[in-house]
């Protein structure tokens, strides 16, 4: 709607014919360089590299946010051990029996 709004517009129908001339000429050099890549064994193996460098760097990210969340769980639950050791500890401290059972 807008876009036939804009052709409509004296003042804004050059700029809009333009905008269109632009991004056709922007879809045919996409497919121009489409069309080279598919032609070029170097350029494809170098695309099909990148492809996989980018790959490979989100499955590396990915081990990494998985290996952070397991270091994280793992600090948590020696945080907690750490908590019911000292509160054990200090529960024989107060022991009044404590003497008697080394007897």
């Amino acid at each position: 709607l807008e876009r036939g709004a804009l052709k409509n517009e004296p003042v804004t129908s050059k700029l809009v014919e333009e905008v269109d001339r632009r991004e056709r000429q922007v879809q045919n050099a996409v497919k121009k360089f489409e069309t080279a890549v598919e032609r070029d064994t170097e350029l494809r193996a170098a695309q099909q590299a990148f492809e996989k460098a980018g790959r490979d760097a989100d499955a590396a990210e990915a081990a990494a946010a998985k290996s952070a969340g397991a270091m994280a769980e793992a600090r948590t639950s020696l945080e907690k051990a750490a908590a019911r050791l000292q509160q054990k500890q200090l529960q024989d401290r107060r022991d009044p029996n404590r003497r008697s059972k080394k007897k």
